[in-house]
């Protein structure tokens, strides 16, 4: 539909400010879609900004972030596929929500848009309902997902500090190359499942709440079993044992521990109404050789690990179902009499030429005192 002169504001522009500091940004050519999704999300409190193509769109997003786009496809110039997935490349927007407008049977315009990174999709003709309730969602989200980057900063701050003693500050680039070495250890990685749903169905505050609590003792927890914590990375915990100190019973202590996490994220949730049926704590273990010492950027490397073993402890976390603790033949083996499990069928890792021996991990018998 052609533009109409005397309703376009200029600079292609029109900014309300009505809801604390979240704005919508609408991107469409089309000056009636642009004032019928403004006039929806201004009825109900949100501050608009509208642009009128995909290059306006990316110089407003970099001088003023938004908390959400709704972007259509079809543009001439850099049309919607494009705007998004420079909105998607870009740090400053890189999580921020993108709804596209698509018509009813545009299947393949939807899929490409998923590929370009959108997160929901809005059909013509608008439903005011089904807009709003979709835009409440993803602002949602995206308030948690700033909470959670909030939290976990924090909280990595915190105990980089408390582990200082062991371990030292980051340094740079130059002393990390000194510090490099290859060691065998054994990685525990944990994720929270189910936050999306829950975060639907909660306020941003309450989610965030929910989350530090989980995090937080997800954290004493591998402490408690002599673990290393290694960082957060959203809703999911890295942890190592065998470095930077390397103990005998390094792969029973994180067998110990992955079971004491699942005990503890399951006394979090008992606190919190209705949230049991919506969260869950899958772990995956391996062990194996990584790369351990202070790794990362040219002007600060914390101490951290890198390597194949990592992404294994990851795969399996990310085969295990919510509740479970899955440890790999490299964990079983050198404890098998002190362990019970449930083996399964072994698993196959692309590049890989040999399958995983997997295991389900149910108790460990004789618990170490010394924890």
């Amino acid at each position: 539909m052609p533009e109409q002169p005397e309703l376009e504001v200029p600079d292609s522009a029109s900014i309300t400010r009505t809801r604390r500091d979240d704005y919508v940004l609408v991107v469409d050519d089309d000056w009636m879609n642009r004032e019928v999704i403004e006039t929806y999300l201004q009825s109900a409190g949100y501050r608009v900004i509208t642009v009128n193509s995909g290059e306006r769109a990316l110089e407003v997003a970099a001088s003023e972030p938004p908390s959400l786009v709704v972007l259509d496809l079809k543009m001439p110039g850099m049309d919607g596929f494009e705007t998004c997935r420079r909105l998607k490349a870009d740090g400053r927007t890189r999580f921020t929500p993108v709804m596209v407008i698509t018509g009813v049977d545009d299947d393949d315009d939807r899929r490409q848009a998923i590929q370009t990174g959108a997160d929901d999709f809005l059909t013509k003709p608008f439903n005011s309902l089904v807009m709003l309730t979709r835009v409440r969602s993803l602002l949602r989200l995206y308030r948690l997902q700033l909470a959670l980057d909030e939290r976990n900063a924090m909280l990595n701050q915190i105990l980089a500090r408390q582990k200082s003693g062991t371990i030292g500050p980051p340094v740079d680039g130059k002393q990390a190359e000194a510090t490099a070495t290859l060691r065998d250890v054994t990685v525990c990685f944990a994720q929270i499942r189910g936050l999306d749903e829950y975060a639907t169905a909660h306020t941003a505050a309450e989610a965030a709440h929910l989350l530090s609590q989980l995090n937080s003792v997800l954290v004493t927890t591998i402490e408690k079993y002599h673990g290393t914590f290694d960082r957060l990375i959203g809703s999911a915990t890295l942890s190592f044992f065998g470095a930077p100190e390397a103990n005998e019973h390094d792969n029973r202590r994180a067998a110990q521990m992955a079971l004491a996490m699942q005990t503890a994220f399951q006394d979090v949730l008992a606190q919190h109404q209705n949230a049991a049926r919506k969260l869950g704590l899958s772990i995956g273990l391996h062990a194996g050789e990584t790369i351990t010492g202070y790794l990362g950027l040219p002007s600060q490397a914390p101490y951290t690990i890198v390597g194949d073993t990592v992404e294994i402890a990851r795969y399996l976390q990310d085969r295990a179902p919510a509740g479970y603790v899955l440890i790999s033949k490299a964990v079983y083996q050198p404890i098998k009499e002190m362990v019970e499990v449930k083996p399964l069928q072994p698993l196959q890792i692309a590049g890989r030429h040999d399958p995983i021996g997997v295991y389900r991990l149910l108790n460990v018998k004789n618990q170490l005192e010394d924890n």
